[in-house]
């Protein structure tokens, strides 16, 4: 990585078409927008001279060295090998080992098993290289440039996309009917939901998935079919089982309901059944009941039930491991339990007060619990067995951006992402501890342009996959959720000397967390400037921009985090974006616009962008207004009078930076 590419934008916006200021302001508050033409990738991580799987990101040669991967289950006995398994020599053999078993394609016993890490890497990123020219979002030379930067991040296990990338995207190349398609796609011709051939290059690539489900056999039986397809896929999913009646219900032919348990025991079983894309991992679930449906207190209790039976199993000496045959007999051991709680229900719990649980069917009371009961047995049976979690209700949907097109019932197996029913989401993460230089720094503009190109990547995805199911598809489509984080936090901490549990600690994680979520926000803007915004987003549009506000106001770590110590500095965006007061600098923004005669439109546009990057350092700001507008003066003065930017003080650190320096330079050139 040369100094030249470490003051390159990943990309640049054509700006030249502004809106009006009346377009811009609707809705609630002040929404600047700008109209892009298209976006163009510059590179960081690559050298378009060079093969990224013959040189790293600093230029230096990679040497690839061969080697047999065994793996062994948990008491030793091989349950996979691969002789002549091609590595980079800095991958560790643990690495190989898991990529070569699980995510290498092909039959071994026909020679067509992938080989070496190129190959894998070279597929996927050849996949996003095709997506991004079918979809438009970049010409040949750009599709190339984002296909050579995903291909150096993931060589150089700087971020890695979820397993279903792995498992299915690219694999077509080898063979048409390799499968890893899905029954479903959006069609960009009809704007319809559309059935998806086998043989075509729309892998499913999403990890994680939220189905909903209603109390008739073929609602019941369809998510069951769907969760199936998921898991073969190498996806997770999960569902509330609210709405099935509890088995203290009648069916309407008189008989009695079996309850939602007898039903999570048969696709916990077809979970075991089906492996996670076909391979040696076990598929993930997600069963989620609410803390007022009847059958409750069975479903605090059945997982530990399962696990004492395990128990007796293993004294009498059946195998006791992860596979074995105590384990593999008792249920629930692909499911994760959550229950559901609402606010109104740990209220109960502080003032020792009753709780009543609910018929489905009519809504009328059931039966009456203590409420510090039921908390005591939800404990008692995590502290035995780890299930089941608790979801919280009011709180989740309290911090829900798109309340008005539907409620959050649910989450995906390990709920990270949270979100409407019948929805997905495409995950990645970051590894922290490439971004920790030698002289123990942490190396946000890398760590930035990893963000920016994932980001583009994942919502790639959004389009060019499958999906299981019709309204999976569709809201797919119409939200664009994506769920992009990072690991190893607490190597990175130990490397920089601080305890996990600290201050110091948390502020670093919330100053990593501040720069990832500025920087997909601010790539995310961009591509809308492409693409538009996602379908539903002037329906949410209010609540959205409350809840950023809300954010703002309530973080802990506002409005910066100042962070120095033993000559360590997270420098250069320290800032956290979501501590601004989103709507204030909305409102001091249509103020500058109202009350400055001499904002003329490309005045407008220097300010846009200032809104979406609110710090900036003040010599790059009077550089880009001096060189832009000669005859303007007392911007500067304008704009910190109104607080759009401030100076920020590190500790121990006489400089002052700012967020969004480096996009500022590239404005700088571009009007």
């Amino acid at each position: 990585m040369t100094q030249e590419n470490l003051n390159h934008e990943m990309y640049e916006i054509n700006n030249s078409n502004v809106l009006s200021k009346d377009e811009q302001i609707g809705g609630m508050g002040l929404q600047p927008q700008l109209s892009f033409s298209g976006m163009k990738m510059n590179r960081y991580f690559s050298d378009g001279g060079k093969n990224p799987f013959e040189f790293d990101i600093y230029g230096n040669p990679i040497k690839w060295i061969s080697e047999e991967v065994n793996v062994t289950d948990d008491v030793g006995k091989i349950i996979f090998t691969q002789s002549d398994v091609s590595r980079p020599d800095f991958w560790t053999s643990l690495a190989i080992k898991v990529v070569a078993s699980k995510y290498f394609w092909g039959d071994q016993g026909k020679g067509e098993r992938e080989n070496s890490i190129k190959k894998l890497v070279g597929r996927v990123s050849r996949y996003f290289g095709r997506q991004s020219l079918e979809q438009k979002y970049f010409d040949e030379t750009g599709a190339n440039i984002l296909r050579d930067e995903l291909a150096t991040i993931c060589l150089n296990q700087l971020a890695v996309f979820n397993s279903p990338v792995w498992f299915n995207a690219g694999i077509q190349e080898y063979d048409k009917t390799a499968g890893g398609v899905s029954a479903y796609k959006w069609d960009k011709e009809t704007d319809e939901i559309v059935n998806c051939k086998k043989t075509e290059d729309r892998p499913q690539c999403s990890a994680c998935f939220i189905q909903s489900i209603e109390d008739n056999m073929e609602s019941i039986l369809a998510v069951q079919v769907a969760e199936a397809n998921l898991f073969k896929a190498g996806s997770g999913t999960g569902t509330n089982r609210s709405p099935l009646r509890s088995s203290r219900e009648l069916l309407t032919g008189g008989g009695k309901a079996s309850g939602p348990l007898s039903f999570m025991k048969g696709y916990d079983a077809y979970a075991g059944i089906i492996k996670s894309g076909g391979k040696t991992r076990r598929a993930a679930k997600m069963e989620i009941l609410n803390i007022d449906h009847p059958d409750i207190v069975e479903f605090i209790e059945v997982k530990q039930k399962e696990e004492k039976k395990a128990w007796a199993l293993i004294e009498q000496g059946y195998g006791g491991g992860m596979n074995g045959e105590a384990y593999g007999t008792v249920c629930f051991q692909n499911s994760n339990l959550s229950v559901r709680a609402s606010d109104d229900f740990m209220k109960a719990v502080v003032e020792g007060k009753e709780w009543k649980t609910k018929y489905v069917k009519t809504g009328e009371d059931c039966e009456t619990y203590d409420a510090r009961e039921l908390i005591d047995k939800i404990s008692e049976s995590t502290h035995i067995c780890g299930d089941p979690g608790m979801q919280f209700d009011t709180q989740i949907n309290k911090w829900h951006t798109c309340k008005n097109s539907g409620r959050i019932n649910a989450s995906n197996p390990c709920s990270e992402y949270m979100f409407i029913d019948d929805s997905a989401c495409n995950l990645a993460s970051i590894n922290l501890m490439k971004f920790l230089t030698d002289d123990g720094k942490f190396d946000a503009d890398k760590f930035k342009n990893v963000v920016k190109t994932f980001v583009i990547a994942m919502d790639l995805i959004i389009d060019g996959a499958s999906y299981p199911a019709d309204k999976i598809t569709r809201n797919s489509h119409d939200f664009r959720a994506l769920g992009l984080g990072y690991a190893n936090l607490g190597a990175l901490l130990m490397g920089l000397g601080l305890p996990y549990d600290s201050d110091a600690g948390r502020a670093v994680a919330a100053a990593i967390t501040s720069i990832l979520c500025g920087e997909a926000y601010k790539t995310s803007a961009n591509i809308a400037g492409h693409l538009g915004p996602f379908k539903y987003f002037e329906k949410n549009r209010e609540e959205y921009y409350k809840k950023l506000r809300e954010v703002s106001t309530k973080n802990e770590w506002v409005p910066w985090i100042k962070f120095f110590l033993k000559g360590v500095a997270i420098q250069s965006e320290i800032a956290t974006k979501v501590s601004e007061n989103v709507m204030d600098l909305q409102k001091k923004y249509a103020l500058l616009l109202k009350g400055n005669k001499d904002c003329n439109m490309k005045t407008q546009t220097i300010m846009e962008f200032l809104f979406f990057n609110p710090y900036i350092t003040i010599p790059t700001a009077k550089k880009i207004i001096n060189a832009s507008f000669p005859t303007a003066k007392n911007h500067i003065e304008i704009l910190e009078e109104l607080g759009i930017i401030k100076k920020v003080n590190i500790v121990d650190s006489k400089s002052q930076f700012y967020l969004a320096e480096e996009l500022l330079d590239t404005i700088m050139q571009r009007v």
